[in-house]
């Protein structure tokens, strides 16, 4: 009988095309097991192991769709869809995750940078502005990437706001500083 157990002994092991093999096949009994321990992040990491990231991204598309929650899963998960070329699908995906676990501070920062990324200017503006009422360890880069954003929505005077307030925090932020300048319009001479 396959077991949970015997899938991390098998993993603990390094027999990856095993765990991969028998974990699916648990998977087909207990698709719907998605808490701590579930099958599917054990086939994604034995698929990482053997640096098959379409493997990864495969599994962990199915524990995402079947409901799976974890934070660093879905973290995981938007990573490898980021890293594959895939910026909206990893949106997405951290989008879900907005809804699990909306007060992480790397998720919003992560997602706002996905979203800018992908032309969802006001998306962008959204994540951002949630992180900066989180108020962040960054404060400089928090404030920097929101005026970012309000200058791709075309909202100069905020982004003005938003790069000053990223310089009260860092004064020699040098990308803050352009920023600045451009949305005064100094820099497009």
């Amino acid at each position: 009988m396959l077991s949970r157990r015997r899938l991390n002994q098998l993993a603990k092991d390094g027999k990856n095309d095993e765990v991969i093999a028998k974990g699916r096949a648990i998977e087909g009994l207990y698709p719907d097991y998605v808490e701590s321990g579930n099958v599917y992040s054990f086939v994604a990491d034995a698929c990482l192991k053997k640096d098959d990231k379409a493997c990864a991204i495969e599994e962990l598309g199915r524990y995402s769709k079947i409901g799976g929650r974890d934070p660093e899963t879905i973290k995981k998960y938007a990573k490898l869809l980021a890293d594959a070329g895939k910026p909206k699908e990893a949106a997405a995906a951290l989008e879900r995750l907005n809804y699990i676990f909306p007060l992480d501070t790397e998720l919003h920062e992560r997602l706002g940078g996905l979203l800018l990324e992908t032309g969802d200017t006001p998306g962008a503006v959204r994540e951002y502005e949630a992180l900066v009422a989180m108020h962040p360890i960054d404060v400089a880069g928090s404030h920097y990437n929101l005026a970012k954003a309000y200058k791709a929505v075309g909202q100069k005077d905020k982004a003005r706001e938003e790069a000053v307030s990223a310089l009260e925090a860092a004064p020699n932020f040098k990308p803050a500083q352009k920023l600045l300048l451009e949305v005064s319009g100094e820099g497009e001479k």
